[in-house]
């Protein structure tokens, strides 16, 4: 897992996210929304990948919104399919985030594993995003 980069003080912290959520809040599309969402996440988690993607119930898919990588790759997925065993599934079933050791052998990653190979991620921290009870990503 990764260690985020502790603020200076909790109180800059605090500062910080207030910040972003104001300007997440001026944005005018959903697609700067989630762009300035991921900014921030790089900073405070860099990893060679941010990713957000929309969760469809209907089909069991997630569609990429937004995707953002260290390595300047490019993320060719549009919509990622889901399984049930799938440790992605379970964390939208749950509703509750989780770590995914290894990717590219886990037999829980589902597609996750293909592109875990090309884009050279071994793990992975999954959040969901939820909006009152429903999981939206």
């Amino acid at each position: 897992m990764v260690s985020p980069l502790p603020p200076a003080t909790c109180e800059q912290h605090l500062a910080n996210m207030g910040q972003v959520l104001k300007t997440v809040w001026e944005q005018e599309t959903v697609e700067a929304q989630l762009a300035e969402i991921a900014d921030y996440m790089q900073q405070l988690y860099p990893h060679e990948l941010t990713w957000i993607g929309l969760y469809n119930q209907a089909d069991q898919t997630l569609t990429t919104q937004t995707a953002q990588l260290a390595s300047g790759k490019n993320f060719l997925w549009q919509k990622i399919g889901l399984q049930p065993d799938d440790a992605v599934q379970q964390v939208i079933d749950r509703g509750a985030p989780a770590a995914i050791y290894d990717l590219q052998e886990s037999h829980r990653a589902g597609e996750w594993k293909a592109i875990a190979k090309r884009l050279g991620i071994h793990d992975a921290i999954v959040f969901p995003i939820q909006r009152q009870e429903e999981c939206l990503g």
